[in-house]
């Protein structure tokens, strides 16, 4: 039975939640589990909710058929293997950075990094919030990005810029020299929610058994990284960017040890597999044999349906936030949050599947394969072959 909650009513709260709190902050002692709780529950909500709608935009209802076919970059097992061993060599290299060549030139050189890639976050953002190069979503031919230069080799690469890609590297760079000017906590935390959201929104994982794999690799990596070495702790406390979310203990800040932290590496790994579970709701509560798959017919099924694997695990998730601020209280030192919010999630997820007596369906659900399905049926509905495509993309590259 579908919870009587609306979607776009949902996000708005979210978003009213982080800036009452973080409002609320600058005149009042907030309480530090609840600070935390809302800022990372929140936002996930926000980025699950928005991962779900470029599935509706770009698989389902097609609204930019007419342009390049839409790609889903999945995470597969190969990958999720490789998350421990990836992250831990970023992080030791970040560790001996910060030992050898100073903690501001690091901070410096993280900084511009999120200045770069905050180009492609304010992308998502301004086109989920705003109508600023945004194609309208009844409207296909409405999608008008200028463009300066397109494929234009640079290092090897096609570099394709547009204005709108200006205008979002201009809003990066804005956000980015305000914190260097201020430093202050909530620069930090709008950098960081900005880069959250655009990652929840844009890493998909292609199943239950690959965000196992995912999940588990990663909660050995925080345990050994926290507690049997001070690399964590070093490179989170010495590296002034936006890579944490920080949460202040008093009104007036006098230094960093009124502040608390929380990475986003805790809120961006347990929300991938969070997501994955409301477009798994999402998928079968949605009738794929439905004819009008206009944007707006499909999102208005979006806006009520069954979630009972979404609610299970965000449930699980608060569980193992609430865990993880305890015990730091506790014992007074940081804690691994994953060796938390991981068995929260997943021991969530399979309860839930277990009642439901859907633990077989739950691990042989193929999302790739589901996806693709819906994208033949789209492009059925609408009469366009996909092999036509193929042979004028190969037609192409001959005449080439």
């Amino acid at each position: 039975m579908a919870i009587g909650v609306n979607i776009d009513g949902l996000v708005a709260l979210c978003y009213v939640g982080i800036v009452g709190i973080t409002v609320a902050c600058l005149y009042v002692e907030v309480n530090l589990t609840l600070n935390i709780l809302v800022h990372s529950t929140l936002l996930i909500i926000i980025g699950s909710v928005n991962s779900v709608r470029f599935l509706i935009r770009d698989k389902i209802s097609r609204t930019n058929f007419d342009g390049d076919e839409a790609v889903i970059e999945s995470v597969g097992a190969s990958e999720a293997y490789k998350f421990p061993i990836l992250g831990s060599a970023m992080l030791f290299s970040l560790y001996i950075l910060v030992k050898y060549a100073g903690k501001d030139i690091v901070s410096a050189f993280m900084i511009g990094y999120f200045m770069l890639i905050g180009m492609d976050s304010f992308k998502g953002i301004l086109n989920n919030y705003t109508f600023i190069g945004k194609y309208k979503e009844d409207d296909p031919e409405s999608i008008k990005y200028p463009i300066l230069f397109k494929d234009k080799k640079i290092f090897g690469n096609d570099v394709s810029l547009s204005k709108f890609d200006l205008i979002c590297l201009a809003c990066s760079i804005v956000c980015g020299l305000l914190y260097v000017a201020t430093h202050h906590w909530i620069t930090n935390n709008i950098l960081g929610i900005i880069f959250t959201l655009f990652a929840l929104e844009n890493m998909f994982l292609s199943n239950f058994k690959v965000g196992a794999i995912m999940l588990c690799g990663l909660f050995f990596y925080d345990i050994f990284w926290v507690f049997g070495t001070d690399v964590m702790e070093t490179v989170a406390k010495n590296i002034n960017g936006p890579i944490k979310l920080l949460f202040p203990r008093k009104v007036i800040i006098e230094s960093n040890k009124d502040l608390s932290l929380l990475g986003l590496g805790d809120i961006i790994i347990p929300g991938i597999f969070i997501a994955l579970c409301l477009r798994y709701d999402f998928l079968k509560a949605f009738n794929k044999k439905t004819k009008n798959r206009t944007y707006g017919a499909v999102n208005e099924m979006f806006q009520r349906f069954p979630k009972p694997y979404f609610w299970a695990c965000l449930i699980g998730y608060i569980v193992g936030i609430l865990t993880t601020v305890a015990v730091m209280l506790v014992f007074k030192r940081g804690q691994p949050a994953l060796l938390y919010l991981v068995p929260g999630c997943l021991g969530s997820v399979i309860a839930c599947a277990f009642v439901r007596k859907e633990l077989t369906t739950l691990y042989n659900y193929d999302g790739d394969g589901e996806l693709e399905e819906l994208l033949k049926a789209t492009e059925d509905h609408l009469g366009i072959k996909r092999e036509d495509k193929s042979e004028e993309k190969t037609n192409e590259t001959k005449a080439e």
